[in-house]
């Protein structure tokens, strides 16, 4: 399953055609890391199509165009009238499948560049004009295996197909889920044949056109012929004859190999092909969002205990006055920053008194109850709340993650997603842990009460209360009017402080005092006393409010406000994954669709949404064995002739 990279250089194709081939070529890469069954071998063997033909296709000396259709419609006596040959093609009146082998109308210059095998048997029929070849393919409904088969085959190799029928067979399903398998990757003309044994030529002619909309084209006036080729001169037949040699056929081989390769990657990409990795992206997307609502009923019931409540109320607390930095200004935020750092700073002081003054026990001692306060108030409510998820949820959250696996498995993602599991812990372990709200020294001291936690349970609460301390940080102190009462009596001493000094250095100056005027200590001593206590009553009013917005906070909204469970992560990533590989696909699609649309071949193609509706209504209609059109006037389906003309 992997694109061949052939010889031919960058030059022999338009920029755009490269850029689509290195496309496909991701998008096989991508869904190769995809174990999920037949359907991955069959996209990747697909794409691996489009690109090999364009690359090591024949030469683009002659434009192959085959007629196709069911038994006894008359393709022969079409090609016959096409050539102007009676007989090229030999016709049986009494025969079914009778057309056995390719017969060929090509210039004889120009055989060698059809190369079709030896074992075809092809009967070579001369013409006049050059670059164009005109095949009559056996029955692509007929009895005989290997019939169907080479015209199968044909089919493949063609450039161009024109899709043969009579009025009494436009509906035949057999035929039109062929015409369908190759809808996508082929430029079709439609023929309706005999139509000297049509009595209302227009309303046939608009209902043939309809069926062709169901199943997918868009047919107009210029692709569509009613022809009578058993009257060569009809003028629906010199029409279809003129449309094919008024065209440069060089120029059409060429865009014809375009068209070709763009077709190939529509059908390779198409709805029915892409179906299993969009129902994997819709299984995945449900499973995923029935787990997180079980994962939340876990984490309920994990922190229903008193204790673990208020451990989540602490360190709720701590991240609000964290955020609360951020959201103040002035000397809020100076009261937000102390409060955050006071437990460091009395450890930092605690253990510079111990290391500085003479060993004494009370000092140890004094030492020692700071650095529990410090590790109560930081690490003691993780540790809490690590202990409780651990001790209720293990079992519970190993029987998720057994589930997660065996949806992987199922689907074939289990070792792209272990991969990717190795991946990431290699790229942490080089890049270290992130900062957390605690030094990294006094968070080393939690591995005293370390309790295992594989499921990374306090990592996503604590993600979610980051996340909403944000909002209680704003909600608490983030209006202008706490922000102007706690900064207004701070604000008064520090002008009344910066007047004084302005006043002291008034009197210093040389032309109103010899000698320089300095403030005492005391002056200084007063204006820090009094900052510090204008600073108190904007310091309880934030704690009041941080105090009041933490307790608030019940442990059911938190979790019911996390996204992210690690123990869901494999599920997400290869989601995410899955449906990436789907967008790029789709988009692939509809860029060739695009492309294709753009090449003036005058040939009909597929509508770009025709894969929504059409084949899904051709389907069920198969599937049902109804027509998805109303039978004729009479209600009696008509015999089918033997004779192929």
């Amino acid at each position: 399953m992997t694109m061949q990279q052939s010889s031919p250089s960058h030059s022999d194709h338009p920029i755009w055609v490269e850029q689509l081939i290195a496309e496909a070529e991701a998008i096989q890469r991508m869904v190769g890391k995809i174990h999920g069954g037949s359907w991955v071998s069959d996209l990747c063997d697909a794409l691996d199509l489009a690109v090999r033909e364009l690359r090591q296709g024949r030469p683009q000396g002659v434009a192959l165009v085959t007629l196709v259709g069911g038994t006894g419609v008359g393709k022969s006596t079409l090609f016959n009238a096409l050539i102007g040959k009676i007989n090229a093609s030999p016709v049986s009146h009494d025969r079914r499948c009778f057309t056995d082998r390719p017969y060929v109308a090509v210039h004889p210059a120009d055989r060698p560049l059809l190369d079709f095998p030896e074992e075809w048997q092809p009967v070579y029929v001369d013409i006049p004009f050059r670059g164009w070849a005109i095949c009559d393919a056996p029955d692509i409904n007929g009895i005989l295996e290997s019939n169907r088969q080479l015209a199968k085959q044909l089919i493949e190799k063609s450039h161009f197909l024109i899709y043969v029928t009579m009025s009494e067979r436009r509906a035949d399903f057999d035929v039109l889920k062929e015409i369908r398998n190759y809808a996508i990757a082929k430029r079709w003309l439609f023929v309706l044949n005999k139509a000297d044994e049509i009595t209302d030529l227009s309303a046939v002619r608009e209902d043939f056109c309809r069926r062709l909309t169901e199943i997918g084209f868009a047919p107009d006036e210029d692709v569509v012929f009613v022809t009578s080729a058993r009257a060569p001169e009809n003028s629906e037949v010199a029409r279809l004859r003129h449309f094919l040699v008024e065209r440069d056929p060089r120029e059409v081989a060429r865009l014809g190999a375009l068209d070709a390769f763009l077709g190939r990657l529509q059908d390779a990409l198409s709805h029915e092909r892409l179906r299993p990795l969009r129902e994997a992206v819709d299984r995945l997307s449900k499973f995923q969002e029935e787990l997180t609502r079980e994962t939340r009923e876990v984490y309920r019931e994990g922190l229903q205990d008193p204790v673990a409540a208020m451990a989540i109320q602490r360190v709720m607390n701590e991240a609000i006055w964290q955020y609360v930095v951020d959201k103040s200004w002035g000397f809020a935020a100076l009261i937000a920053w102390l409060r955050w750092r006071w437990s460091r700073f009395r450890l930092a002081y605690a253990l510079l008194r111990l290391s500085t003054t003479r060993f004494s026990l009370f000092q140890l001692l004094h030492t020692l109850v700071t650095t529990s306060a410090v590790v109560f108030t930081n690490l003691l409510p993780i540790w809490q709340i690590t202990q409780h998820l651990a001790s209720h949820c293990k079992g519970k959250l190993e029987d998720i993650r057994l589930g997660v696996n065996s949806l992987l498995k199922e689907l074939g993602l289990l070792e792209w997603s272990e991969e990717c599991s190795r991946d990431s812990s290699q790229q942490a372990g080089a890049l270290g842990t992130e900062p957390a709200i605690v030094p990294r020294w006094l968070a080393s001291l939690s591995t005293v009460w370390d309790v295992d936690d594989p499921f990374g349970s306090v990592a996503a609460l604590r993600a979610e209360v980051e996340r909403t301390a944000v909002d209680e940080a704003q909600k608490a102190v983030g209006s202008a009017w706490v922000q102007f009462m706690v900064n207004l009596l701070p604000f008064a001493v520090s002008i009344d402080f910066a007047g004084r000094m302005v006043y002291f250095w008034w009197q210093s100056a040389p032309y109103l005092s010899a000698e320089p005027v300095f403030p005492s200590s005391h002056f200084y001593l007063l204006t820090a006393v009094m900052l510090a206590m204008t600073l108190l009553p904007g310091a309880i009013l934030m704690g009041r409010r941080v105090r009041r917005s933490s307790k608030s906070l019940h442990c059911d909204r938190i979790v019911e406000q996390v996204k992210d469970f690690p123990v869901l992560e494999p599920l997400a990533a290869a989601e995410k994954f899955c449906r990436q590989v789907l967008e790029r696909c789709e988009s692939l699609r509809d860029t060739a669709a695009c492309f294709r649309q753009s090449l003036q071949l005058g040939f009909a193609t597929v509508r770009p949404n025709f894969h929504g509706v059409a084949f899904t209504n051709v389907e069920r209609s198969l599937e049902s064995g109804v027509s998805i059109m109303e039978e004729p006037a009479n209600g009696q389906p008509q015999p089918a002739e033997v004779s192929d003309h």
